[in-house]
């Protein structure tokens, strides 16, 4: 059984993860309770993992233990919905495009702002180190290569929110990340680094780095509000490919922890 082939850890994991994207795509509803006793049973699993995995939900906002009541799911509105494990769920489910459309929309409401403080807070290396990626951007996505430009892509965004000298800003450096990743690695958008968006990343870039706080929010609304028009174009959510069913997770899960506990 998975319990003796892999640590209590790795389980737990995997355990999570298979829950996780259950509730969060919609195939239990709020007030479904679950057991221990089930889930070692579904799982193959000690009661004490059973009982760890459901704590690591809860931190999560997606399900809460009562007295007498047990376990239940909870509904959309008490996750911790800005969690990048609730995040990745959600982009990797068959509810991906909400998920896309709300991430969009808070991007467009806090990088052009986040830019502009960047522009006027930012210290000397990360203005450097803004052009060095927005040169980096323009040599991976004329080559193709999709996975050195994801990577660029990700430290560029999080380098300006972190260089915003906000704080609650800075916090959300791995929500762009997991969206930027996403939408590519789940086949949302594909890999194309247009002309227009390279030019405004290297504007973007300039502009902060030479402290034109105006002309770094103009350009940072123009880079997410371009995302925003490709994501209403090429998301179709009757289109959607839900995730795996329950049993496919099952044994996911069992083969990941099996496999990462050798």
């Amino acid at each position: 059984m998975a319990s003796k082939t892999a640590p209590a850890a790795v389980l737990q994991e995997g355990v999570v993860d298979a829950l996780g994207r259950e509730i969060v795509d919609g195939e239990v509803l709020p007030g479904h309770r679950y057991t221990l006793e089930g889930l070692q049973d579904r799982f193959e699993i000690s009661r004490t993992v059973a009982r760890d995995a459901m704590r690591s939900l809860e931190s999560l906002g997606l399900v809460e233990s009562r007295r007498r009541v047990g376990l239940s799911v909870q509904a959309p509105r008490r996750w911790n919905v800005h969690h990048p494990r609730v995040i990745r769920w959600r982009l990797e489910g068959q509810h991906r495009s909400t998920q896309y459309r709300e991430l969009a929309e808070l991007r467009i409401a806090v990088e052009p702002l986040a830019a502009a403080c960047a522009a006027v807070r930012a210290d000397a290396v990360a203005r450097i180190r803004l052009r060095e990626l927005a040169q980096e951007l323009h040599e991976h996505g004329r080559a193709g290569d999709a996975d050195a430009f994801l990577r660029a892509d990700i430290e560029f965004h999080a380098l300006i929110l972190n260089s915003s000298g906000n704080a609650m800003f800075g916090s959300l450096d791995e929500i762009v990340g997991e969206v930027l990743a996403g939408r590519m690695s789940g086949g949302v958008l594909p890999f194309a680094a247009t002309e227009r968006s390279l030019e405004a990343h290297t504007g973007l870039a300039e502009a902060v780095a030479g402290g034109d706080a105006e002309e770094a929010e103009r350009l940072a609304r123009e880079v997410v509000g371009e995302v925003r028009d490709a994501l209403a174009t090429g998301l179709d959510p009757v289109g959607e490919t839900p995730g795996m069913g329950e049993g496919e997770r099952i044994l996911a899960a069992r083969r990941t922890a099996g496999a990462l506990g050798k």
